[in-house]
C-alpha cells in the first residue's frame, strides 16, 4: 500500500522504478518476496538521499550552472527530479517516500522473523 502512495504523490521518474518493484512483487510467493526484499530496502536506502541531496543542491557559488539549466524543458527537468537554483525539485515527493521505508524496514523485521 505504501508503494502506491509513493507513485501517486512522485509521478515522476522515480515513480517509475517503484511501479516496477510492485509490478514484480505482484505476482510472487510470500518467500520469493522475502528473497529479494532486502535488496529492495538497499535500493530506497540508496536512493532516499540521493533524492534529498537533489533537492537541497550544491551549493551556488561551487558551480556556475547546471548542464540542463537552459536548454531543457522544466517540465521534463521535474519529471526527472533534477536540482535547479531557480526552481529547485519539490521535497513534499520524498516525505511519502520516507513513510514508505519505514515500512518497508518494518517488512524487512518480519520476513527474518518468518521466512
Amino acid at each position: 500500500m505504501s508503494l502506491v502512495a509513493v507513485i501517486g504523490t512522485r509521478l515522476d521518474v522515480y515513480s517509475l522504478f517503484y511501479a516496477a518493484w510492485l509490478c514484480y512483487f505482484y505476482n510472487r510467493e510470500r518467500k520469493g518476496i522475502a528473497r529479494v526484499w532486502k535488496g529492495f530496502v538497499v535500493f530506497i536506502t540508496v536512493l532516499l538521499p540521493i533524492q534529498y541531496l537533489m533537492c537541497v543542491g550544491i551549493p551556488p557559488g561551487i558551480c556556475t550552472d547546471y548542464p540542463w539549466a537552459g536548454e531543457m524543458d522544466p517540465e521534463l527537468r521535474e519529471w526527472l527530479f533534477f536540482p535547479d537554483f531557480v526552481k529547485p525539485p519539490e521535497s513534499y515527493k520524498i516525505v511519502s517516500e520516507c513513510y514508505g521505508e519505514l515500512c518497508v524496514c518494518v517488512c524487512v523485521h518480519y520476513c527474518s522473523r518468518y521466512f
